[in-house]
């Protein structure tokens, strides 16, 4: 489960870097007004570039050691935390979390 969370980690890195990456490279030299844009454009800068897989492998690679690195391989440590100091029952952390 920790890989599947790590890859879903990567590609929403990969995505927001994408869209980071598109708007510096060509929307902000578009001039006042707009411009039209070619979809080769989007290609050229994506999937026909290397770098672009290349970025995406890495992001996949960060996200699985992120995850991997998290303790109880993906799962939160707060809700075993707070359910042991809490005497173990979890259903009280929704019930009134401030309660001690």
């Amino acid at each position: 489960m920790w890989i599947l969370k790590g890859i879903l980690l990567g590609t929403w890195l990969f995505m927001f870097g994408t869209i980071a990456f598109l708007y510096f490279a060509i929307f902000r030299r578009l001039p006042p007004g707009g411009a039209m844009i070619e979809p080769a454009f989007f290609t050229h800068y994506t999937t026909q570039n290397r770098l672009w897989w290349a970025a995406l492998a890495a992001c996949i690679v960060l996200g699985c050691a992120l995850v991997g690195s998290w303790p109880g391989k993906g799962s939160p440590a707060i809700l075993p935390a707070s359910s042991a100091r809490r005497g173990g029952d979890p259903s009280r952390n929704l019930a009134n979390p401030h309660e001690s």
